[in-house]
């Protein structure tokens, strides 16, 4: 089992900030083919009421938390 240290997760996040929009994309396809459901637990909250600058939030951290 992987440790998420604060170290792992400040140097996701960064290169999350780096990455181009293209980059991103990827990663989220990568996501949606080992985990749908999450990926889709975010995209579905705008039929919450979650407006589309709000979405970016959870998705981030989504992209962080894969980041491999």
């Amino acid at each position: 089992m992987t440790l998420l240290t604060q170290a792992v997760m400040v140097r996701a996040n960064i290169d999350v900030d780096r990455m181009s929009a293209q980059q991103k994309v990827e990663l989220a396809d990568e996501i949606y083919v080992q985990q749908p459901n999450l990926l889709a637990s975010i995209l579905v909250l705008p039929r919450y009421g979650v407006d589309m600058l709000q979405l970016e939030v959870p998705i981030h951290v989504l992209l962080v938390a894969s980041r491999p």
